[in-house]
């Protein structure tokens, strides 16, 4: 490729796509925080053990609000690389139509040199 080229890779896209969406582990994580968070008791009569559990409980929450936003960047991910999948394609498609214009132009040009006596060829017009 040369310097300013973007290969577009449809397929990775997707592949990236579909990995963000399929991945359980941010739900399992959110339940188990949610469970640490919501848990009462842990440390039964303990000295200190109600400051403990407080601590607990803060930092789950803690952990359940960068879950929250890694869930959000996970999403992000996610749509991005659909909507560069779709990029993709409109640009291979478009890419085609250009191509096949060229090679149709190259043809109608090769006719007029290529024809017999003083040029000629055959004639059409194209829009």
């Amino acid at each position: 490729m040369a310097d300013g080229d973007v290969d577009l890779n449809p397929d990775a896209m997707r592949d990236a796509e579909s990995a963000a969406g399929g991945s359980g582990e941010l739900g399992a994580m959110r339940e188990k925080f949610i469970g640490i968070a919501s848990a009462r008791g842990l440390f039964g009569s303990v000295p200190g053990g109600a400051e403990a559990e407080g601590a607990l409980e803060s930092a789950a929450r803690t952990m359940l609000t960068e879950l929250e936003a890694a869930g959000l960047t996970v999403g992000d991910i996610q749509a991005s690389a659909g909507e560069a999948a779709g990029i993709a394609d409109e640009t291979d498609a478009a890419a085609g139509q250009r191509l096949a214009g060229a090679q149709e132009a190259v043809g109608y040009f090769d006719g007029l040199m290529n024809s017999g006596e003083g040029g000629g060829g055959q004639f059409r017009e194209t829009y």
